[in-house]
């Protein structure tokens, strides 16, 4: 039986204790005219996951730029945050970008 549980209980303590790792948070020019009671918040989030040291997909952060962009096709996109972090599972891990800035209609 102990054979059973110690397993068991390393991989459900694995699984309910991620951990996440904060790598790099980007705060761009603010200088340039936001007017935070006019100019709406944008954001946008996308991640990559990979097992093992395998990735299925590299263009995650330029995704996450694209998805910003679009909510603001006829302006410009000021006040640019970005965050990216990982999220550790069991030989597996997440990482993770999120984009905020605001739309700035000319």
């Amino acid at each position: 039986m102990r054979k059973f549980l110690a397993p068991a209980f390393a991989l459900a303590l694995c699984a309910a204790g991620c951990t996440h790792s904060l790598h790099q948070d980007h705060v761009s020019d603010f200088g340039r005219g936001v007017n935070f009671a006019k100019d709406r918040k944008v954001e946008a989030q996308t991640e990559q996951f990979v097992v093992m040291g395998f990735v299925g997909q590299t263009n995650y952060l330029d995704q996450a730029y694209e998805q910003l962009q679009s909510q603001c096709p006829s302006g410009e996109i000021l006040g640019i945050t970005t965050e990216s972090w990982t999220s550790h599972g069991f030989l597996s891990w997440t990482n993770k970008i999120r984009m905020q800035g605001y739309c700035h209609l000319n």
